[in-house]
């Protein structure tokens, strides 16, 4: 009855094998050849977002008995979505309107970004992973 967890730790064992082999075979790579670091960045994103099975000791506990009660409901608010925009290419997160402002922080091409108010003809205020900053509005896909 308890051979699930052993299954699961077994999985989560080749899983930390695979990508430790893949990190460390991209490092001997990036040595033979710089542009690997791209290559060798992007296994480690995917690494990180890899849903790891989680482990739970079973716990015992008494039968419930129903026990009467009242279900209060109000109404939900609804929801408010907030726009977006995708960044076209390797873009900077620049503190203010300008190419020579400080950088806030570098963003990948492909990631969604959460517009703001604040623009004008050729810069976008954005929120990118709690941070505020303006990218310039050739780099964005609305």
């Amino acid at each position: 009855m308890h051979a699930a967890p052993s299954h699961q730790l077994f999985d989560r064992l080749i899983l930390l094998l695979v990508v430790v082999a893949v990190a460390s075979g991209l490092t001997v790579l990036q040595v033979i050849h710089p542009s690997w670091q791209q290559v060798k960045s992007g296994v480690e994103r995917v690494a990180s977002i890899l849903p790891l099975p989680q482990f739970q000791a079973a716990e015992q506990s008494e039968p419930e008995t129903a026990v009467p009660h009242t279900v209060v409901t109000t109404p939900s608010k609804p929801e408010v979505t907030a726009k977006t925009a995708t960044t076209t290419t390797y873009v900077h997160l620049r503190g203010e309107r300008s190419t020579s402002a400080a950088i806030v922080a570098d963003i990948e091409p492909g990631m969604t970004i959460e517009l703001r108010e604040g623009s004008d003809a050729t810069w976008q205020a954005v929120r990118y992973q709690g941070k505020n900053g303006y990218i310039y509005k050739t780099y964005l896909q609305y």
